[in-house]
């Protein structure tokens, strides 16, 4: 498997640390953004391959947000994760372009597995 860069964006210091912790052996590097400004910023800057977003941070503006995403970091794919079960938010998910989705609380399997597929959709 290659190694990843990734970027997280939770307003929870909580969930964004336990993010980096579950996925630091896989990712070659995780960085963490706490508002959607900083966040933007931050795909600016550099290409991640992973993007990951507490859907609570987005889902006011999220095609909006995703549409950042895709145009800021094109080839990055995008998981998004919340406490509803995924059903409740297919049609979203579908919606925005999410590339995929994390119910929590954050199973380390869950997450790991997640992210595999995503990297492995990609190769």
């Amino acid at each position: 498997m290659k190694t990843i860069k990734m970027l997280i964006l939770s307003k929870s210091k909580f969930f964004s640390e336990a993010l980096k912790f579950i996925l630091h052996d896989l990712a070659e590097e995780v960085e963490v953004a706490g508002s959607w400004e900083e966040f933007r910023d931050l795909l600016k800057k550099k290409n991640h391959d992973i993007v990951v977003c507490d859907m609570s941070c987005v889902e006011d503006y999220a095609e909006k947000s995703v549409d950042n995403v895709k145009s800021l970091s094109p080839a990055s794919k995008v998981l998004v994760f919340s406490f509803d079960p995924p059903g409740k938010h297919r049609e979203f998910i579908r919606r925005i372009g999410a590339d995929g989705y994390i119910n929590r609380p954050l199973n380390p399997e869950t997450v790991l597995d997640s992210v595999r597929a995503l990297v492995d959709n990609s190769s």
